[in-house]
C-alpha cells in the first residue's frame, strides 16, 4: 500500500502547491471557509424566535432526497457501471504490480474524499435548520454523516450490480425488472394513498412515513440515521450505522469472490465517467460525449449570421432541432411545477413561486448554451469584439428565461387570480435574475477557469453565484415584506430588477475576456 499512499500524499501536496500559483482560488477557498464558520457562529444565536419543523414533513423531504439522488444513479449502473477511479489511475495503477484488493482500497479512499466534498454544501444549510427548535444542536452533522455514508455505500452497490449484470444478459434483464417492479410498487402505493387522502401532498407524506420504511435495508436505515437530527442519537442510530458498514463490507467481499475480471469491468465505466465529467465541465449533455447521439428533427433553416451573430443563429438552430423552438423538456418541467403549485400550493403568493424558480435556475445554470460554446475553437477565432461574443452567446439563454418565466407566471398568476401588473413584474424579475446567473457564471469561469476537479470547482462556482444573487434576494425580501400597498410591491420588484440589470452589466465588463483566451 505504500506506493498508493504515496500517490495520495503527492496529490494533496500538488493541490496545495497549485493554490500557491493561483492565489485567487486560495482566496475563494478561504472565503468559503470563513462563510462556513460564520454559519456555525450564527447558529449559536438563541435570542431569535424559533419555529417547530413538522417531523412528518421533514421525514418526507429526507426520504424523497435519498430516493431521487440514489435510485436513478443505481439503476444506470446496471448498464454503465460504476467506478472509484479516473483515467490516470487506469494508466498507472492498473498496470502496476499491485493486488486488486489494494487497488480497491485506494479507490475507496478517493471515494471518501469525493463523497465528503459532495456533502459539504449541506453544512451551509445549518442556519436554515437552526431556525427550528426541534432540530438538535448537532443535527447538521448527523445529516452530513447520513448522506456521506449513503454516498459511499451507493458507490459500492453500483460496482456490485454492474459486476452481476455484466456476467450475462439474463442477469441484466433480471436486475432491470426488479427495479421496474419496485417502481410499480412505489407508484401503486402512492395512488392508493392518493385515493384515501384525496390530496397529492398528503398522499406523499403518508407514503414516506409508512411504519415499514425503517425496515427497508439501507434506504430505511439511512433515513432513520438522518432523522436522528430530530429524535437524537440513540441505540437505533448506532445499530443502523453498523448494519450499513457491515453490508458495504459484504458487498466488497462479494465483488472479489465472484470470478470476474474487475479491471475489465471498471475500464468501461471509468471511460464513461471521464466523458461525463468532460461533458459536465463544458456544459454539454452526457450522451453527446458517450457516443449516443440525441434525436433531432429535420428543420428548414437558412439564417447563418455573420461574425459574432453566427453564435446566436447556431444556438437557435440547435433548439429547433431538439425541441419546439426555445421550448424544451426544461420548459415542460416548469409547466408541471407551475400547475401543481397553482392547484395544490399552500400559499397563493407569486413571490414564493419566484423564490422557487430562482433556486431551480441555480441548479440548471450549469447547462447553459454559452458553456458549450467555450469548448468550440471557432468562437475564439471569430474576428469580432469579445463584448459582442458574450452578448450573442448569451442572448438565447436570456430569451429562454423570459419564455419560461412567462409560461410559469401566466399559469400560476391565473390560478392565483393575481393582477396582470404583478404577473408582468414577476416575469421580468425572473428574466433579470436569470441574466445575473448567466453573467455571474461567465465571471466564475473567468476567475476559476475550466477546473480539473469538477466537484470542487462546481462547489466554488455555486458559492460565488450565491454570493452574487443573495443581495438581490435580500433586497426583494426586505422591501416586499415591509410593503403595505401595491405601490410598495412595485417598488420592491423594481429595485430587485434594477439590481440584477446593473450588476449583470458590470459582470459583462469584468468577464468579457472569457471568449478571448482559449486557455480559460
Amino acid at each position: 500500500m505504500k506506493p498508493l499512499f504515496y500517490i495520495i500524499r503527492k496529490s494533496i501536496k500538488n493541490w496545495l502547491l497549485q493554490l500557491k500559483h493561483e492565489p485567487l482560488k486560495l482566496v475563494l477557498y478561504i472565503l468559503c471557509l470563513v462563510s462556513l464558520c460564520f454559519v456555525f457562529f450564527v447558529n449559536k444565536d438563541t435570542s431569535r424566535a424559533k419555529s417547530i419543523l413538522d417531523p412528518m414533513l421533514y421525514s418526507t423531504i429526507v426520504g424523497c432526497v435519498i430516493l431521487i439522488f440514489t435510485a436513478p444513479d443505481i439503476y444506470s449502473s446496471i448498464n454503465k457501471g460504476a467506478t472509484f477511479f479516473r483515467g490516470a489511475d487506469i494508466n498507472f495503477i492498473f498496470t502496476a504490480p499491485i493486488s486488486p484488493q489494494k487497488v480497491l482500497i485506494y479507490g475507496f479512499i478517493k471515494q471518501i474524499y469525493s463523497s465528503f466534498i459532495a456533502v459539504v454544501f449541506v453544512l451551509f444549510q445549518g442556519y436554515t435548520l437552526s431556525r427550528y427548535s426541534n432540530i438538535k444542536s448537532y443535527g447538521i452533522l448527523v445529516i452530513v454523516f447520513g448522506l456521506f455514508i449513503m454516498l459511499i455505500f451507493t458507490s459500492i452497490l453500483k460496482i456490485l450490480l454492474y459486476s452481476i449484470a455484466s456476467k450475462s444478459v439474463k442477469n441484466k434483464t433480471l436486475l432491470r425488472n426488479i427495479f421496474k417492479g419496485l417502481g410499480v410498487v412505489i407508484l401503486t402505493g402512492y395512488f392508493i394513498e392518493l385515493y384515501v387522502t384525496m390530496s397529492p401532498g398528503k398522499a406523499i407524506i403518508s407514503m414516506f412515513n409508512s411504519p415499514i420504511i425503517p425496515y427497508i435495508p439501507v434506504y430505511g436505515w439511512v433515513r432513520e440515521i438522518i432523522m436522528a437530527s430530530i429524535s437524537g442519537i440513540s441505540t437505533v442510530f448506532i445499530i443502523y450505522t453498523i448494519l450499513i458498514i457491515a453490508l458495504g463490507a459484504i458487498c466488497c467481499y462479494i465483488i472479489y469472490s465472484m470470478k470476474l475480471d474487475y479491471y475489465e469491468d471498471v475500464l468501461a465505466s471509468t471511460e464513461y465517467k471521464e466523458t461525463a465529467i468532460s461533458a459536465s465541465r463544458n456544459g454539454e449533455q452526457i450522451f453527446m460525449k458517450s457516443g449516443k447521439k440525441p434525436r433531432v428533427r429535420k428543420v428548414q433553416y437558412t439564417r447563418k449570421g455573420k461574425f459574432a451573430s453566427a453564435i446566436f443563429w447556431r444556438q437557435i438552430l440547435e433548439y429547433k432541432k431538439t425541441g419546439f423552438g426555445l421550448i424544451n423538456i426544461g420548459t415542460v418541467i416548469y409547466v408541471v411545477i407551475a400547475i401543481t403549485v397553482g392547484l395544490y400550493g399552500p400559499t397563493k403568493d407569486l413571490a414564493m413561486i419566484l423564490g422557487g424558480m430562482i433556486y431551480l435556475q441555480l441548479i440548471s445554470n450549469f447547462a447553459s448554451k454559452w458553456r458549450k460554446d467555450l469548448t468550440n475553437q471557432y468562437i475564439y477565432m471569430l474576428p469580432d469584439h469579445s463584448f459582442k461574443k458574450i452578448i450573442y452567446a448569451t442572448v438565447v439563454d436570456n430569451i429562454k428565461n423570459l419564455i419560461d418565466g412567462t409560461i410559469v407566471f401566466l399559469i400560476t398568476g391565473i390560478l392565483f387570480k393575481s393582477s396582470i401588473m404583478l404577473i408582468i413584474l414577476n416575469i421580468v424579475a425572473f428574466a433579470s435574475i436569470g441574466s445575473l446567473f448567466i453573467y455571474g457564471g461567465i465571471l466564475t469561469r473567468r476567475l476559476l477557469g475550466g477546473g480539473d476537479n469538477i466537484v470542487t470547482t462546481g462547489f466554488m462556482r455555486i458559492m460565488i453565484l450565491v454570493g452574487i444573487v443573495t443581495p438581490a434576494i435580500i433586497l426583494l425580501a426586505v422591501l416586499y415584506s415591509s410593503s403595505s400597498s401595491f405601490v410598495g410591491v412595485v417598488i420592491a420588484y423594481t429595485s430587485f430588477i434594477a439590481y440584477n440589470l446593473i450588476f449583470s452589466a458590470l459582470i459583462i465588463f469584468l468577464g468579457r475576456g472569457v471568449f478571448d483566451n482559449i486557455e480559460l
